[in-house]
């Protein structure tokens, strides 16, 4: 009769039947096999109890946006799974400027850049391409291989900026013990452009091969990326629509530092007008009209110009700017959404985090997409016209007088957008990252191990 084993961890309780083989040979009852993990020198490790681990990926080569999706991911698993560690592994140092909780942490890699024509070059070292790539291929390599993740969530890019990703992710899926994913956001890019890129990289049969699933942050209904892209059926076998990421509900729960570093605007009695760049890199246009409008009266203007614009280009926004009374300039804010929240009307650009905060506070809200040099921002812009959420302007027909119009003409009455399109997403992230985790129940016992109590191979001291 097979001895009952109880294994208990800080946060979660398990009880269940193991059969796994001690260090001493001796056996134990078992819930569900995973496959040994070839350890960094190639030997096979003995058996440990952990809690679990999760590493996030971003190549972040334009903007905020990656690190700021995976960010709400890591807060979310964190806040379900307070046990478990997660690491998120960025391309831009700004990552660490945002305020995170206990059991999260940062890798910041030396920065990419992208060009307007799409080219990848080196933000601030004098290096070229090729060797910036080396540093951060061989920084990724033994980040997440010393950390040993049970789940890899990588966002947009299968084999990651320039195919730095492509030999960890072919070894850890190879090594069998690490659940990997690829997250990506509602729209790509036009299906051709994304045709064209997935195909020069392989990534169909790359993501066939090494990615156990593939998370749509997004309504299908709003894009299906399935038929859009034209997927095979083995990668549209392994597609979850996860739903858009809802913030409202998560600001419960953010840092009073993060408040109090906006305090100063919150607590204004006049109503906002709030002006988003995304990074800000190719916002300059975008923020010179707005802090050339005429704002109703009453109404107090805020630009946040984002932490990629040109010092030089702050400096003539901050002379504009500081002759007007009503109006004024941050150059980055960690917890934006608490400026979502508080403001009367928007004008943004089209970035999926952006128009996600937008909708999830029911803002009435003007995008200007950028075009180049993708036109993703402009789809999504459009789609979410067509159902009455938002108005779009192209950034050609942009001007002052333009947004002066917008922001003194009468507010229209709008559907709630959780009742239009899909907003749930956060709320089943840590179902998602449970059931991925989750080892198959054997047929002699009962359901699967919580997600706290996996068995991997670990190094003795």
């Amino acid at each position: 009769m097979n001895e009952m084993l109880t294994l208990k961890t800080t946060a979660l309780h398990m009880h269940g039947n193991f059969r796994v083989h001690s260090a001493n040979g001796s056996s134990v009852p078992e819930r569900a096999k995973r496959p040994h993990c070839a350890l960094h020198d190639g030997t096979i490790g003995p058996i440990a109890i952990r809690a679990p681990r999760v590493v996030l990926y971003s190549h972040d080569t334009m903007g905020i946006g990656h690190v700021r999706r995976n960010l709400l991911l890591a807060q979310t698993i964190n806040e379900a799974y307070p046990e478990a560690s997660i690491l998120m592994i960025a391309g831009a140092r700004e990552a660490s400027r945002f305020d995170v909780p206990s059991g999260i942490d940062f890798v910041t890699l030396p920065a990419l850049c992208k060009g307007a024509d799409g080219v990848y070059g080196s933000r601030d070292l004098n290096l070229p391409l090729s060797e910036l790539i080396s540093i951060r291929r061989q920084t990724l390599e033994a980040a997440i291989w010393g950390f040993q993740p049970d789940l890899l969530i990588v966002d947009k890019v299968p084999r990651g900026a320039e195919g730095e990703l492509t030999s960890i992710v072919q070894r850890l899926a190879s090594a069998g013990n690490t659940r990997i994913v690829l997250g990506l956001r509602d729209i790509l890019d036009a299906p051709d452009v994304v045709a064209a890129d997935w195909e020069r990289d392989h990534a169909f049969e790359f993501i066939a091969d090494h990615f156990d699933e593939v998370w749509i942050y997004g309504d299908r209904n709003v894009c299906d990326p399935i038929q859009e892209y034209s997927l095979p059926p083995s990668i549209a076998a392994k597609t979850k629509f996860v739903g858009y990421l809802d913030q409202a509900n998560r600001l419960l729960t953010a840092s009073d530092e993060a408040r109090c570093q906006i305090q100063n605007v919150l607590s204004r009695q006049e109503r906002i007008a709030l002006c988003l760049l995304g990074g800000g890199q190719d916002g300059e246009k975008l923020a010179r009209c707005f802090a050339e409008s005429h704002l109703p009266e009453g109404m107090h203007g805020v630009l946040v110009t984002g932490p990629f614009m040109p010092p030089v280009l702050r400096k003539k926004l901050s002379a504009i700017v500081g002759t007007r009374t009503r109006m004024e300039l941050l150059d980055f804010v960690p917890e934006a959404d608490f400026l979502v929240q508080h403001a009367e009307r928007i004008i943004a650009m089209g970035g999926y985090n952006t128009v996600s905060s937008i909708l999830s506070f029911n803002k009435p809200a003007l995008i200007v997409p950028r075009i180049y040099p993708r036109i993703e921002q402009q789809i999504r812009a459009q789609r979410f016209q067509k159902l009455d959420l938002l108005d779009v302007i192209h950034p050609d027909a942009l001007s002052s007088e333009v947004l002066t119009a917008w922001l003194n003409a009468p507010l229209k009455t709008r559907p709630k957008a959780a009742s239009v399109v899909d907003m749930a997403g956060l709320k089943r992230i840590p179902e998602f990252v449970k059931r991925i985790l989750s080892p198959l129940p054997s047929s002699d016992v009962g359901e699967a191990s919580p997600l706290a109590s996996h068995i991997y191979p670990e190094v003795l001291s």
